[in-house]
């Protein structure tokens, strides 16, 4: 299996636990693949399963697919798409930050208006993200700083740089000056988690026991607010 970063931390390897305690002869393979084509990986059999980000934005006027995340478009004969997690946004920002005291009450995303931003994540379909949201609150981000890697983005915010929008499954230093606020009204932003298999491999069952462990991970993590 194959996946980003932060669906192989907060999905498939729980779902490569569940799925040794259940089937302990069946070997599992795991690797994060930065910067690979992930479905080449799967066209040529070296993965059976990429979990994805779909990118909130349409495909590149040819089709080709992208290793940044996005995913196949739906007359791609070679592959299908499962439906697997819905993951929602917060704002992370410093522990002194006025948004800081409402981390239970949340904020909507029309008040951080006047922030200045961290773009966090890949410049593609997370900062696609974070504008999106944002346009649909009615301004553009002042984006000042950008990193990709979490704990560099924490950093960042817990300096005073700036205020990010954080994916609920990104890890945040655990004693670090931050505060994730939840982001309330409609709409909130969120990130898809999609598996993709090879067409017709589905059904074959080391593959569909493994679709099925990570389901039962994503559905267990939706029910607790992921």
């Amino acid at each position: 299996m194959t996946g980003v970063a932060t669906a192989v931390a907060g999905v498939l390897a729980p779902a490569a636990a569940r799925l040794r305690a259940e089937l302990p002869r069946l070997e599992v393979e795991i690797g994060e693949d930065p910067g690979e084509d992930r479905y080449g990986l799967l066209l040529t059999g070296r993965a059976d399963i990429a979990v994805v980000i779909p990118a909130p934005v349409g495909p590149p006027a040819d089709s080709r697919l992208r290793a940044a995340g996005e995913v196949p478009p739906p007359d791609d004969a070679r592959f299908a798409v499962l439906p697997l997690l819905q993951e929602p946004q917060d704002l992370l920002v410093p522990a002194g930050h006025p948004f800081a005291a409402r981390a239970v009450d949340g904020v909507a995303p029309a008040e951080a208006a006047g922030a200045t931003w961290v773009r966090a994540g890949d410049p593609a379909g997370q900062h696609q993200l974070l504008l999106a949201a944002c346009a649909s609150a009615g301004f553009a981000p002042r984006v000042r700083h950008h990193a990709v890697d979490w704990y560099t983005v924490a950093a960042l915010v817990a300096h005073g740089c700036g205020i990010c929008l954080l994916p609920r499954l990104a890890p945040v230093p655990e004693h670090a000056p931050l505060v994730r606020v939840p982001l309330r009204g409609e709409p909130v932003p969120v990130r898809r988690f999609v598996a993709v298999v090879r067409r017709g491999s589905a059904d074959r069952p080391p593959i569909a026991r493994a679709v099925a462990a990570l389901r039962a991970v994503a559905g267990e993590r939706e029910a607790k607010g992921v």
